[in-house]
C-alpha cells in the first residue's frame, strides 16, 4: 500500500511556502525586545562595521510575496559574526558537553531530500504532496542527515544540518552567543556590496567560476554537481565575501532570530530592527544547495524565507553572533530539554525566551507521531509579482525606539 502523501502548507496569499518545513508543533512565544550588549569575539569571528545600509529588493527577479520590498535604510551597530556556519565538529562538541538531544532526535524523524535516498526507500515513505522531493525519514537527525546508515564521518567541516531554530538557540546559548537578526545577516552577507544579488555582484558564475554551492542541472531530477558538490559543501569551500565571511549564500539555509512577516519591512524601525513581536515562522536566509534558478532563486543576499521553528532538514544550518556569557555543561544540563517555560536561549543578557532551548514537543497521537498541522518543505516557482513599494520610510527618530521591535 502506498504511503499517504503529506499535505503541503500554503502561505496566507495562497501560494505554497518556499523551502519552509513544519512539524505542526507550537512555534513558541514571541521574542522579547532586547538590547545588544558588547561581547568578546570568539575565534573565527569577523567584525562587521556599523552604519547605515540599504536592505531589501524591489527588482523583478525577487518574490513580492516574501516581503523583499520595500528597499529601506537600516542603521546597525557594529557586531561580530561567525566566519562560517556552525560545523558538524562544533555541534558535536556542544552535544558532548551537554548531552543535548535535537528536536529531530526527540521526534524520531526528519525531512530528507529524495535525491539523496535510494529510490526504493523513497517509494515506501510519506512525501509532501506537490513537493514529492521531500521525504519523511525515521531516524534522520544531525548525526545521520540522510537517515540510518548515513553519518557525518568525512563531513566534520560541513555545516551541521537537521537542526531546528530551537536547536540553534540551544547551541548559541551554550556558546555564549545568539542568532543574528535578519538585518544583521543581510548587512553581513552583502560584504560591502550593496544593491547586488550576490556577495560578489550580480552574475551567478562570474567568468564561468562557481562562487557558491547551488543546484546545477534539472531540479529536482538531476544535479550535475558541476560546482563540485551534490549536497552540502565544506563550510569554507568558496572564497569569502568582502567582510571575510564564507558561504553567506547557497549551501544551507541559515536561521535568524526574527519572526517572519512578509509585511515587516514596511513598519520595521530604522535602527537595529529585531523582527515582529509575534509569529508562527522564523526567518531563514541565504538559500541552499537545493536552490535552482528554474524554481527557487532565493540564493541571494536579499531573499528571505519563513519556516516553522521546530522544523529541520538536510538543507538547514546556522551561524551566530556574540551574546551572553558561555554556559558550562553543568549549568546547561539543568535546563537542557526539560521544560517549555524557561531556557537560556534569549540573547543579550535579557530574560530567556520561553522554550528557546530544548523544548519538549508533544506529538499528535493516533497518526504515528505526525503532527495534526503538517507543513512540508516546499519551494515554489516565482509567484505573481507586484511592485512591492510602500509609502515614506520612517527615518531616525520616527521609527520604534532603538533596539526595540514594533509592539514593545
Amino acid at each position: 500500500m502506498a504511503p499517504k502523501p503529506l499535505d503541503r502548507r500554503v502561505d496566507k496569499d495562497g501560494s505554497p511556502a518556499c523551502c519552509g518545513l513544519g512539524r505542526g508543533a507550537d512555534a513558541g512565544p514571541a521574542p522579547g525586545a532586547f538590547g545588544r550588549v558588547p561581547g568578546p569575539a570568539a575565534p573565527e569571528m569577523v567584525l562587521i562595521p556599523g552604519g547605515v545600509f540599504r536592505m531589501g529588493n524591489e527588482a523583478d527577479y525577487g518574490f513580492a510575496a516574501d516581503g523583499e520590498a520595500p528597499v529601506h535604510e537600516v542603521e546597525l551597530r557594529p557586531f561580530f559574526l561567525d566566519a562560517t556556519t556552525v560545523t558538524n565538529e562544533a555541534f558535536n562538541a556542544f552535544v558532548n558537553a551537554t548531552r543535548y538531544r535535537t528536536e529531530a532526535e526527540r521526534f524520531g524523524w526528519s525531512f530528507v531530500f529524495a535525491g539523496h535516498l535510494d529510490p526504493r526507500e523513497v517509494a515506501a515513505r510519506p512525501r509532501v504532496r506537490g513537493s514529492e522531493w521531500w521525504v519523511r525519514i525515521e531516524g534522520a537527525d544531525w548525526r545521520h542527515p540522510e537517515g540510518p546508515g548515513s553519518s557525518v564521518r568525512g563531513r566534520w567541516d560541513h555545516p551541521v544540518v537537521q537542526v531546528s531554530w530551537h536547536d540553534a538557540c540551544a547551541y548559541a546559548a551554550w556558546a555564549g552567543k545568539r542568532l543574528p537578526t535578519e538585518a544583521e545577516w543581510e548587512r553581513a552577507a552583502r560584504g560591502r556590496r550593496e544593491g547586488h544579488r550576490y556577495p560578489w555582484g550580480d552574475e551567478l558564475e562570474p567568468e564561468g567560476r562557481h562562487r557558491m554551492n547551488v543546484w546545477q542541472g534539472e531540479f529536482p531530477r538531476r544535479d550535475t554537481g558541476a560546482d563540485g558538490h551534490r549536497g552540502t559543501a565544506p563550510a569554507r569551500a568558496y572564497r569569502a565575501n568582502g567582510f571575510g565571511l564564507y558561504q553567506m549564500t547557497g549551501n544551507v539555509w541559515e536561521w535568524c532570530w526574527d519572526w517572519f512577516d512578509p509585511g515587516y519591512y514596511r513598519v520595521s524601525p530604522w535602527a537595529d530592527p529585531t523582527g515582529p513581536a509575534t509569529g508562527d515562522r522564523r526567518v531563514q536566509r541565504g538559500g541552499s544547495h537545493l536552490c535552482h534558478a528554474s524554481y527557487c532563486n532565493r540564493y541571494r543576499t536579499d531573499a528571505r524565507n519563513g519556516t516553522d521553528p521546530a522544523a529541520a532538514a538536510t538543507h538547514t544550518g546556522f551561524r551566530c553572533v556574540p551574546g551572553r556569557r558561555r554556559l558550562s555543561g553543568a549549568k546547561f544540563g539543568r535546563i537542557r530539554g526539560l521544560s517549555a517555560d524557561g531556557g537560556v536561549g534569549a540573547p543579550h543578557g535579557r530574560p530567556a525566551v520561553a522554550g528557546c532551548v530544548g523544548r519538549q514537543l508533544r506529538l499528535t497521537p493516533g497518526d504515528e507521531a505526525l503532527p495534526a498541522r503538517f507543513s512540508g518543505p516546499v519551494c515554489r516557482p516565482s509567484p505573481a509579482r507586484g511592485d512591492g513599494r510602500a509609502g515614506p520610510r520612517p527615518g531616525p527618530g520616527r521609527g520604534a525606539p532603538r533596539g526595540l521591535a514594533p509592539g514593545h
